[in-house]
């Protein structure tokens, strides 16, 4: 009960600090440096050591990168047979199929599973759905921006300089080293504010104004990520693995709503960016519907 408490209510009150004036200050994107430079990699820090290796630690690795390939085949298919705009295109392509599943994940798998189950969360979210941010996304940028290109060896520096996919080679090469108490207490308490936190910016970041004339693809790239996506890693899972709460973990990471950072590269990119907004708020408020519904779907299983 308490940590549905603190979801609603930081994500509340993010979405209510929408209406506060800062001045010069820049709420969302101190929240996002904080979480990226502190909260995520502490986290990882303090889980990813303790995480036990096994065949099914592939699900998290492995599912994220399959339900991408689907879905964008999916919805370019889609695109084509409704005769969407390529900028369209290029937005469904992003926040239709990258998911939010550190800032919306991590509190998410908390509430359902346990923190045992957060390590997991975080194999998915940076082996998963960072590098097909930074790589697929960057594709889909550079096919459907007027001015983007595609450039390897600044996806690669983006990869390797990223602050949590940093902690995240650190926390394999030290895994098995017991840390000081000192070291635990501090990683802890650091950790904790990225519930909060993450939940504040999204909150704060959300746009819930709809295009009339977009609906269409608005309604599709929200049922795609939101009930596809999860629907197709459930099939997968029932078909190729035994179903344990580490597969559910990443079923449900799949349904997560869609990722602000792939919005925020759509509008860098101008792929529809009233399109892009209206995805990321009304995806996400869905995503708080369907992801209990999904946790109901696969905990009897």
């Amino acid at each position: 009960m308490a940590n549905i408490l603190i979801i609603f209510i930081s994500f509340t009150l993010g979405f209510t600090l929408k209406f506060v004036k800062f001045g010069q200050f820049n709420f969302a994107k101190t929240l996002n440096i904080l979480i990226i430079y502190i909260s995520l990699p502490s986290l990882i820090l303090l889980k990813i050591p303790h995480l036990h290796i096994s065949n099914d630690t592939l699900a998290p690795i492995v599912l994220p990168w399959i339900i991408t390939f689907i879905t964008s085949i999916a919805i370019i298919f889609i695109a084509k047979k409704y005769n969407l705009k390529k900028e369209e295109t290029g937005s469904l392509l992003l926040v239709g199929i990258l998911g939010n599943t550190s800032f919306l994940g991590v509190p998410f798998i908390q509430l359902f599973f346990g923190e045992r189950y957060v390590s997991y969360a975080l194999i998915y979210d940076q082996l998963g759905s960072f590098l097909i941010l930074s790589t697929y996304g960057s594709i889909v940028v550079a096919l459907y921006s007027q001015n983007s290109i595609f450039n390897f060896k600044e996806i690669i520096k983006k990869i390797i300089l990223f602050p949590p996919f940093l902690s995240l080679l650190i926390a394999f090469i030290i895994k098995g080293i017991e840390y000081n108490s000192i070291i635990i207490f501090l990683l802890q308490n650091l950790s904790k504010t990225l519930v909060p936190f993450a939940l504040l910016s999204v909150g704060f970041q959300l746009h819930l104004k709809v295009p009339k004339d977009e609906r269409k693809p608005l309604f599709i790239a929200i049922l795609m990520k939101t009930v596809f996506a999860p629907l197709i890693a459930l099939i997968i899972c029932l078909i190729f693995t035994d179903m344990n709460n580490i597969v559910k973990v990443s079923i449900l990471e799949a349904g997560m709503g869609p990722m602000i950072t792939a919005g925020i590269m759509a509008n860098i990119a101008n792929l529809s960016p009233r399109l892009t907004n209206a995805i990321v708020g009304y995806g996400i408020l869905f995503s708080f519907i369907t992801l209990p519904v999904f946790y109901l779907l696969i905990s009897n299983l």
